[in-house]
This record gives structure tokens, C-alpha cells and sequence, in this order.
């Protein structure tokens, strides 16, 4: 039977059940790949550039494109984003000065707060500079003013991106095992969504 005669809901559920299978496959890979540590970045690019190909329609073995962007830009992502790894030393120095809390004024909680704030605004940012990288041909500064702008101008897909991800944290947290397939490919697909949402409207408006 071919997929025209299929009830409406089987398409659906042939449709969800491959996008598994593809978040799956990219989350073992970017986990292989992102093991060295050092090699997050490249691993990352390589996640969002695979969800960027298959939205298109342009690659239905997301593997394929993980492999070809790593390898092409693995030195180059570092010279993007080498404000990702700065920001990311300073937040790791920050949190484990707060796990010494014993040494630490009782008032420093407050900043302890504000701290957590701004990296959960530093993870939505970067989700969507990612995504922004992939749907956009504009300078590198420009990436991330829209990422943040986006943001800002899109309250309610905001927090939805961010409630999806807490959802997904407190998933991972109780049922590890999802962790495996799902850790960062399912909260990159979000947000890749998430931006093409948003630029689509963008340029509904003009």
C-alpha cells in the first residue's frame, strides 16, 4: 500500500517515527563525536547544519551531512564561535565557586540567582544562534543580535522553547535512557523550529 492510500494518521505516525530515527542517529553521533569534549562545537554545527538539510528536503540520511560538516568545518567552527567557549570557562569558574557555597556570604545566593538566570538566557541564545546560522546568510555579529532579537520580539515561542527544554531536562533526569537519543538533537530541533517559525512570520510581515 502506498503512503497516498494510507489513512491520515498512519502518515503522521510514519512521519514522527522517522524524525525519531533521525534525532536518534544525530544524537549518537553528536555523543561519539563531542566525546574528545574539545569537539562540541564542530559536533554541534554539525547537528544543527544535519536539521537544516533534512528540512529542506535536501538529505534523508542526516549521518551523511554530520560526517561532511564536521570534517569541512571542524577548524573554522572554532574561529566563529570562540565566544561560546570564553562564556562557557567563565560560567563553569562561576558555578564552581557556587558549589563551595561553605566559603560564600549568605547575601551571595542573590547572585548565585542572577547567574543561573543569565545562563539559562546564554543556552535559548545559543540554541538559536545555531539555528539562525543555518536559515540565514548574514555576518556573524548580525547572527547573534537577530538570535537574541527573536527572542525578545517572540515572547510566547520563547518560553514555549524554554518549557520544552526544562520538560526535556526533567524527562532526561527520571528516564536516562532518552538521554541517549534524545539530549541535545530533540532540544535542537525545537529550536530550530522555533526560528523557522519566527523568520517565517518576519518575512510574512514585509
Amino acid at each position: 500500500m502506498s503512503n497516498e492510500h494510507m489513512p491520515k494518521q498512519n502518515t503522521v505516525i510514519v512521519k514522527a517515527t522517522e524524525w525519531f530515527a533521525r534525532l536518534a542517529i544525530l544524537n549518537l553521533m553528536w555523543l561519539l563525536f563531542s566525546l574528545p569534549i574539545i569537539t562540541i562545537l564542530p559536533a554541534t554545527e554539525g547537528l544543527y547544519y544535519s536539521l537544516y538539510r533534512i528540512r529542506q528536503h535536501q538529505e534523508k540520511h542526516p549521518y551523511k551531512q554530520f560526517l561532511t560538516y564536521f570534517k569541512a568545518e571542524f577548524l573554522n567552527s572554532y574561529k566563529r564561535n570562540w565566544p561560546l567557549i570564553v562564556l562557557s570557562v567563565i560560567f563553569g569558574i562561576d558555578f564552581l565557586i557556587l558549589w563551595n557555597r561553605s566559603a560564600i556570604p549568605e547575601w551571595f545566593s542573590i547572585v548565585s540567582v542572577a547567574i543561573g538566570l543569565l545562563f539559562v538566557l546564554f543556552l535559548i541564545v545559543t540554541s538559536y544562534y545555531f539555528a539562525v546560522a543555518q536559515q540565514t546568510e548574514r555576518p556573524l555579529k548580525e547572527q547573534w543580535l537577530l538570535s537574541f532579537y527573536l527572542i525578545v520580539k517572540y515572547p510566547l515561542i520563547s518560553i514555549s522553547t524554554f518549557l520544552f527544554f526544562a520538560v526535556s531536562m526533567v524527562v532526561y533526569i527520571f528516564w536516562p535512557a532518552f538521554a541517549v537519543f534524545f539530549l541535545i538533537s530533540f532540544p535542537a530541533f525545537v529550536s530550530y523550529l522555533a526560528v523557522e517559525k519566527v523568520l517565517k512570520k518576519m518575512t510574512s510581515k514585509k
